[in-house]
């Protein structure tokens, strides 16, 4: 049996209880001299290295032979600080032949204590060796160090640290061949960024793997694309607001990616080809997607093509019913969860991502997402508008009704009495584009919309702050960039006391008669 189908969706199914397997056996039962992977850095853009499926093989066996050397052993951790490279692949394919479990942390953050990004370096060897020193250590543990950090690092003898360099720690090997520990299906292997183990997935179908560790926009955005497009490539992947960055650079070349807005997915349409757009909602707890894209179906602009095969995926209403087709609510596959605000299209049977279900805007019993408001911005007002966010209000003992913040990044371009104007036109295409419910009750300058290191919109953070004040910054666990654009929100809190530098919709003066 695969699963018991009794289980409810607070336990967790073991999945085909009498199997066994190995995860690395099955990326690297192909021993052949055709490309397994490309990779290449900022210094190496016009020059990728190419690794062959037997070459693979043997550097996952050099490093599963010198962890064993080190007494690692099934159950054991191995944690990697490094970047999305072939040292990376080699030490999660190594520790997972041993049955050992793969931690990864910000992959992005370059493979070194020193690591080059965007055409600078940076150096975190201070940084990790402090957390290092602070953590709670088991017998056994040391740090393997892909350069020499020593001559660079003034560290005390009782710093308890075990540093050794890379080529000593592969010349720890004696030989031993590599043997794959046969471990159960639900065994524990990776933990991570759930999209970098997602892509790592093409090696499965035999596929050729590009890695690239770097900037997306290094040297230029067009410079970049032209060499990931040089290697070969038939799929690539990025997040919607790296599309938006093109769109803005008038960039008229890339590929597939996951789109999310209508207006986004008719300009990639528009300018790199007939290229299949594949858009998913991903969840990290599956490290899979609940819905994502199809070649076997149309894709509409700003629609999701299907369900995913084998998932109860339905539509919810807040009190726990399925809807129709058209109506809003909470994507639930079975009856998971999943945060995000979804619908339905009657027409097309496509699915339609409206925001995160936590970040859901309800004006007097209106409720809608985010992603509306913006879709709005992107289709009229791409040329004047940089970037937004928009959240809702309702402070405790305050505000009677939740009220809607759209905060707006003009182009510089843009003087004042502009800007003023259009505010006004931002009022206007909401009431048209949806309805005058929708509209706004405060429109705000920022000077910079808060991101995550994932690239998302903090709309929670910004709508906590919003709703309780410097406090809710505070409590925040966050990192202190993520902290710093973060408190220039706080003063919104008291939005009342900002009346000469904001501007209240005329729809909601109109009908609430408060003063600003």
């Amino acid at each position: 049996m695969a699963v018991d189908e009794k289980l409810r969706i607070d336990q967790f199914p073991q999945f085909y209880q009498e199997a066994r397997l190995n995860y690395a056996e099955n990326i690297l039962a192909n021993k052949s001299n055709g490309i397994a992977v490309k990779y290449m850095d900022e210094s190496t853009l016009r020059t990728p290295r190419s690794v062959t499926w037997r070459e693979l093989n043997e550097m996952v066996r050099q490093a599963a032979d010198a962890m064993q050397s080190t007494g690692l052993c099934e159950g054991d951790t191995v944690v990697v600080i490094g970047g999305n490279s072939i040292k990376s692949l080699t030490l999660l394919l190594a520790a997972a032949s041993l049955g050992a479990l793969f931690c990864s942390f910000n992959t992005d953050l370059g493979e070194k204590t020193e690591y080059l990004y965007n055409g600078k370096r940076h150096s975190i060897a201070q940084r990790i060796f402090k957390i290092f020193s602070a953590i709670e250590k088991f017998d056994r543990i040391e740090m393997i160090c892909y350069e020499d950090a020593l001559n660079n690092l003034a560290l005390s003898p009782d710093a308890g640290l075990a540093l050794v360099n890379w080529s000593d720690f592969i010349n720890r090997g004696i030989g031993r061949p590599l043997v794959f520990k046969q471990v159960l299906f639900n065994y524990p292997l990776v933990i991570g960024w759930t999209l970098w183990n997602i892509s790592l997935g093409a090696l499965f179908c035999g596929s050729t793997l590009i890695l690239y560790d770097g900037s997306p926009f290094y040297p230029s955005p067009s410079r970049f694309l032209q060499s990931v497009f040089a290697t070969g490539v038939t799929a690539f992947g990025a997040g919607p607001r790296y599309f938006e960055e093109l769109r803005n650079a008038s960039i008229d070349s890339v590929s597939t990616g996951a789109i999310l807005t209508t207006s986004l997915s008719l300009w990639i349409a528009k300018f790199f080809g007939p290229v299949c757009q594949v858009s998913m909602s991903v969840g990290t707890e599956l490290c899979g997607s609940f819905v994502h894209g199809t070649k076997a179906l149309p894709t509409w602009p700003g629609q999701i093509t299907v369900k995913a095969l084998g998932l109860d995926v339905d539509v919810f209403s807040p009190d726990g019913h399925a809807l129709e087709a058209g109506q809003m609510g909470e994507l639930i596959p079975g009856v998971w969860t999943h945060g995000d605000l979804i619908k339905i299209d009657p027409r097309t049977n496509g699915l339609i991502i409206l925001g995160r279900s936590d970040g859901v805007l309800n004006p007097n019993g209106v409720r809608f997402g985010s992603s509306e408001i913006y879709a709005v911005l992107e289709q009229h007002f791409s040329a004047s508008i940089k970037d937004s966010l928009c959240v809702g209000q309702q402070r405790q003992e305050r505000d009677l009704h939740e009220r809607v913040i759209l905060f707006v990044k003009f182009s510089s371009s843009q003087s004042e009495q502009s800007r003023s104007q259009l505010k006004d036109r931002i009022r206007q295409k909401i009431a048209e584009d949806l309805s005058r419910r929708h509209v706004p009750h405060f429109i705000l300058e920022a000077d910079s919309i808060p991101y995550n290191a994932n690239g998302k919109k903090m709309e929670t953070q910004v709508k906590s702050i919003l709703n309780r004040g410097k406090d809710a910054l505070l409590s925040m666990k966050v990192s202190d960039a993520e902290k710093a654009s973060l408190e220039l929100f706080v003063k919104f809190f008291n939005i009342e006391g900002l009346s000469s530098k904001s501007e209240k919709s005329a729809n909601n003066s109109k009908s609430s008669g408060a003063k600003l």
